[in-house]
């Protein structure tokens, strides 16, 4: 009677609730601005990059034709720098958008050999593709700032080279642009760094790994690889861009250090957040072929046991033997410790490395042509 009153004195918790409960379990902190933006431009009827694309073509409309009123440069032509920096910002929120898909994605994939239940799962779904508020707003405000003190510090020679400040109309949108551009840049920055890093945390603490069914250890090296690619582009177009731009005009050489720090970064990018999957890869193949040694050794050891005592009727059965285990340590030799696949490591080394090569040709063109 006693467990009877005791239990109908506990309250009483309705479905609502306690999907209530397991919504904010799933949710454990806001999404930032960045999420909120991609959410409402998913819900748009019209596709994500259909909207992207128009919005960029407006803002370098808008910023051009200002530029057009104040003659900085003539009527329907249009300044690849300010045209860079008018898309930086797009891109970075675009590009996120894409990799917050990928991430999905890819996670989606890996399911297999993560041994957690649903609702951790999708605990872990919302952290890997959603960022929380005040580190973002931290990021782009970092990012923004850093853009500011590079504009306000420009030379006169250097605002002359850039079209920045030619007229009181046109300053509002030099500082506008460029901070949005950089504080872009930064959030992009800090995206890539925190979900690269749960990618790691991701293959250490959950993965089961299976030598013989790799497929699942190459899903999240895509998003690596997406991540990296989606950098390069960004940085290369800068790096163009300053080159043009400064091309016989005494641009200074530190305007060229942040497309090579970059770079750097784009390549860690890719390796560091699969080391520790390649780390797992690899104990795990140690101890197949640990194991497939132990059973070669004690094969061998059975052969000449049988020889010595002269018990030749199951030596061709041990022969077999020997020849599987051969052909398993062949097999396990040949398995790649590094969760990728052949064309996505050529895809990155030709992303990263490809514009190299051309610009370096060009450039030794131009000089063999001068010369």
């Amino acid at each position: 009677m006693e467990m009877e009153r005791a239990k109908s004195a506990e309250p009483v918790v309705s479905p609502d609730a306690r999907m209530a409960v397991d919504k904010s379990a799933e949710r454990p902190y806001a999404p930032s601005f960045v999420d909120r933006i991609t959410d409402w431009v998913r819900r748009l009827p019209i596709p994500s990059w259909l909207f992207y694309l128009g919005l960029s073509l407006a803002l370098v409309l808008l910023y051009s034709g200002a530029k057009w009123i104040v003659g900085s440069y003539p009527v329907g032509t249009f300044f690849p720098f300010h045209v860079l920096g008018v898309l930086t910002s797009v891109y970075a929120i675009a590009l996120l958008h894409y990799l917050d898909h990928e991430a999905q994605n890819a996670l989606d994939d890996f399911r297999a050999t993560i041994h957690i239940n649903d609702a951790e799962y999708r605990l872990l779904s919302y952290r890997f593709t959603t960022l929380p508020v005040l580190p973002t707003i931290i990021a782009a405000a970092i990012g923004g700032l850093y853009g500011l003190s590079s504009l306000l510090y420009l030379s006169p020679q250097e605002s002359q080279i850039y079209k920045e400040f030619t007229s009181p109309l046109a300053v509002p949108l030099d500082l506008t642009f460029l901070v949005l551009g950089y504080a872009g840049g930064g959030v992009l920055i800090y995206h890539s760094v925190r979900q690269l890093r749960m990618v790691s945390r991701i293959y250490t603490d959950h993965a089961y790994v299976d030598l013989f069914n790799l497929h699942p250890m190459y899903a999240l090296s895509r998003l690596a690889a997406s991540t990296a690619v989606g950098l390069a582009i960004l940085v290369y177009a800068w790096l163009y861009v300053n080159l043009s731009v400064g091309n016989g005009t005494g641009l200074p050489a530190t305007h060229l250090i942040e497309p090579v720090v970059f770079t750097v970064i784009v390549i860690f990018i890719f390796i560091l957040p699969l080391m520790g999957a390649h780390r797992l890869l690899h104990k795990e193949k140690v101890k197949a072929k640990g194991e497939s040694s132990q059973l070669l050794k004690t094969t061998i050891a059975e052969l000449h046991h049988r020889c010595e005592a002269g018990d030749f009727a199951e030596v061709d059965a041990i022969n077999k033997t020997l020849d599987a285990l051969q052909k398993e340590q062949t097999i396990l030799d040949k398995i790649s410790t590094w969760p990728w696949q052949p064309e996505t490591l050529r895809g990155v080394v030709t992303a990263i490395l490809l514009p190299i090569m051309v610009w370096i040709i060009t450039h030794l063109l131009n000089q063999i042509w001068v010369f």
